[in-house]
């Protein structure tokens, strides 16, 4: 990964048999993962900041991992 660059390179992130599986998904299909995965992290984030701060209300709950899923931008 590039030092200078937040995003990691593709290469960095996927070995080159799931390239040739994302490729040969449609674009729909491509989406459909992408959302199963970003639902799968928030779920992990939800339990995460619910373990780390017991004493949270739910709307605290929901503003941190909003927080934690923009990389702090929130």
């Amino acid at each position: 990964m590039n030092q200078n660059s937040p995003v990691p390179k593709s290469e960095d992130c996927i070995s080159p048999e799931m390239v040739v599986v994302y490729r040969d998904k449609t674009p729909t299909q491509r989406l459909q993962i992408a959302f199963g995965m970003w639902r799968s992290a928030r779920k992990l984030i939800v339990a995460a900041v619910r373990n780390q701060h017991p004493d949270f209300t739910e709307d605290q709950v929901q503003r941190e991992v909003a927080r934690r899923m923009s990389n702090g931008t929130t």
